[in-house]
């Protein structure tokens, strides 16, 4: 929790931010969250890139009502100063930290232990990539929070026994967990109905099966809660972006191809090796183990073995393993699972656009945590029946490995600070991560790097610099003043041309893609981080003799 405080000022502006920026005002002008440039005569153009189908501005509408609240914005604008984006960050913190919440909650319904709960909430606090993002993120944060919430509302649907109910208080948590959850999710990454209402619809089926043939009664709050959640949920989505659902049809089946062959292309460094926006199978699964810490991976895995393990009775069959799923407190897990894994499956199935690692999914981040915590819950009363009978090994293994579990993971994301979501694990970051994972592709360093440039110089930044990708390389060296960023306005008039041709020019560079700088460039202070031995790099900071750019216009940035 501290360091989502602190991280929200540490961290920079990142690549996507002022795009998103952007995107929100177009929102307030025309109502469509769309890039400007992409509109023609206020309505979205043919490109590909001005779909207005793949995000929503819940996340934006949010932090531009709490800029309007603290007097950064007036009503038709939206701002680029300091605070406003200081605002902006600290809503995704808050939503990170919603997150976590709703993660420990989920443990709290399914197993009825608060100390779970509480382990849960900072399990997830623990795992970096969730932490780091929750530093700034404007889309994954959100989506990944909304689904999340709206999974914890239908888990706190069920009773753990029959005689338990849903109360006035606990259907107003469960309509509140369903409504934010579809708003923040759907209402950010408008592809997201889909599996929200798969959610919804596993949860109809788990409730009827359980009252069908567990024993257990209807309960009335429950049902209403779960639906007048939902219906309010999308009613919001539908008020904050009507353009978009001005034809039914249409946003259904646009949200879902525009987004799974999303108008993107480049590659991703993926342990070792260029994979492109069509990867191979095993790109998300590498990088879900790859971003997870270990004991945490390891306690989800026990976590989902123990969801279907029956307890207390023997089995007679697939029959006799039903009807006990069914009857214990463990059964609404499988929303948990379904959170976790049916999109990134049906994503690898259909070749979705895929790329920068594990971000895209991070809602998969969120579930396996409560996997975790089931795990870890199971193997503590595990522990604790073996030292009720005289042994004591067990407890205190589990109870080192729970503990190791939160810590190692905390500091080793917190020697990354505040860039923690660039976190390999050891046994993926075997042969380093320089040079085999994406670090800081996001650029969320650049505050940093401009603080290494000696005052009253004005540097120029690159976000690929290297001249064997994608574009010509003097289109990519431009005016940081360019870039959006706040910290970059007050650098003073360029440098004139021709330039000092000893190569005294300071340029600022993020190196995707593996990429290097050129011949002409030398590395001066980069921004680094120490990690088991490796000094990490997020950002190179360099002096360089710049070619003349040729009359070419600058092309559209590439979103993260």
């Amino acid at each position: 929790m501290l360091e989502l405080a602190v991280g929200t000022q540490r961290v920079g502006i990142t690549f996507d931010e002022p795009l998103h920026a952007k995107r929100t005002q177009a929102w307030i002008d025309t109502g469509w969250y769309v890039p400007p440039r992409y509109l023609v005569d206020q309505e979205p153009g043919s490109d590909a890139a001005a779909s207005p189908f793949v995000y929503g501005p819940a996340y934006s509408a949010t932090a531009h009502g709490l800029n309007r609240l603290v007097a950064n914005e007036d009503a038709g604008e939206v701002s680029r100063s300091e605070s406003a984006w200081l605002t902006r960050h600290i809503v995704v913190a808050l939503l990170a930290i919603a997150g976590i919440l709703a993660a420990a909650i989920s443990v709290w319904a399914i197993t009825g232990s608060r100390i779970f709960a509480l382990w849960t909430a900072a399990a997830l606090s623990a795992i970096p990539i969730w932490t780091g993002m929750g530093f700034f993120n404007p889309k994954d944060i959100p989506a990944a929070t909304g689904y999340t919430l709206f999974t914890a509302g239908l888990v706190l649907a069920f009773g753990r026994t029959p005689d338990d109910r849903v109360t006035v208080a606990r259907g107003s948590a469960i309509f509140f967990l369903v409504a934010a959850g579809y708003f923040f999710g759907a209402g950010t990454r408008l592809a997201l109905w889909l599996p929200l209402a798969g959610s919804l619809g596993l949860f109809l089926l788990l409730y009827w099966l359980r009252f069908r043939f567990g024993g257990f009664p209807r309960d009335s709050i429950a049902l209403v809660s779960v639906t007048a959640g939902f219906a309010v949920g999308v009613a919001a989505t539908v008020l904050v972006y009507p353009a978009v659902f001005a034809e039914p049809l249409s946003f259904l089946t646009n949200t879902v191809t525009n987004s799974t062959d999303f108008a993107w292309k480049g590659t991703t460094l993926t342990a070792g090796s260029l994979l492109s926006q069509h990867p191979p199978w095993w790109y998300l699964p590498i990088w879900l183990f790859a971003s997870m810490p270990l004991l945490l991976l390891l306690l989800a895995t026990t976590g989902v073995i123990f969801l279907f393990r029956p307890i207390g009775r023997p089995l007679r069959g697939l029959h006799s393993l039903g009807r006990d799923l069914i009857q214990r407190p463990e059964y609404p897990g499988i929303l948990v699972l379904f959170q976790a894994f049916p999109l990134a499956v049906g994503s690898v199935v259909l070749s979705s656009v895929m790329y920068t690692g594990l971000r895209q999914f991070l809602f998969m981040v969120p579930a396996l945590a409560v996997l975790a915590g089931i795990g870890g819950f199971h193997l503590w009363r595990y522990a604790s029946a073996r030292e009720r009978l005289g042994s004591k090994a067990p407890q205190r293994l589990v109870l080192a490995a729970l503990c190791l579990a939160l810590v190692v993971p905390a500091v080793e994301g917190g020697l990354l600070f505040p860039y923690n979501y660039t976190y390999i694990n050891p046994i993926a970051g075997i042969g380093g991560i320089n040079g085999n994972w994406e670090t800081d592709f996001f650029w969320a360093s650049t505050r940093e790097a401009a603080d290494r440039v000696p005052d009253g110089v004005h540097p120029f930044c690159s976000a690929t610099p290297d001249p064997r990708l994608s574009y010509p390389l003097p289109v990519y060296f431009q005016d940081c003043s360019k870039f959006g960023m706040p910290y970059f306005r007050n650098l003073g008039p360029p440098p004139p041309r021709p330039r000092n041709p000893s190569g005294a020019d300071w340029v600022l560079a993020r190196l995707r893609e593996n990429g290097r700088l050129p011949e002409y460039c030398r590395r001066v202070d980069d921004v680094t981080r120490w990690l088991r031995g490796e000094r990490v790099v997020m950002s190179y900071v360099a002096r360089c003799r710049l070619p003349e750019p040729p009359p070419l216009p600058i092309p559209p940035a590439r979103s993260n």
